[in-house]
């Protein structure tokens, strides 16, 4: 699409131009201007999030089959050997 919203095939216009493309010169500018010269509190990390009930109860529930298959494994060993 052309930069006036034109096909580029027919030349009918088929989307309105909202705002005209900025260089990259131009985007990098804005971008520099916007960079403080010293970090400020909002820059600062916000707190971890913490994991979600169902993983800590996933991770409970694995911890205790493989406690239990850990425990069957050792007690396997010991009527075999």
């Amino acid at each position: 699409m052309g930069q006036g919203g034109e096909c580029p095939d027919c030349g009918e216009v088929i989307a309105q131009a909202t705002k005209p493309q900025q260089t990259k010169s131009q985007a990098a500018q804005v971008q520099a201007d916007q960079v403080p010269s010293e970090p400020t509190q909002a820059d600062e990390p916000a707190q971890p999030r913490q994991a979600p009930w169902h993983f800590k109860l996933l991770l409970g529930g694995i911890v205790v089959y493989l406690g239990y298959r850990a425990y069957q494994g050792v007690e396997w060993l010991a009527h075999h050997l």
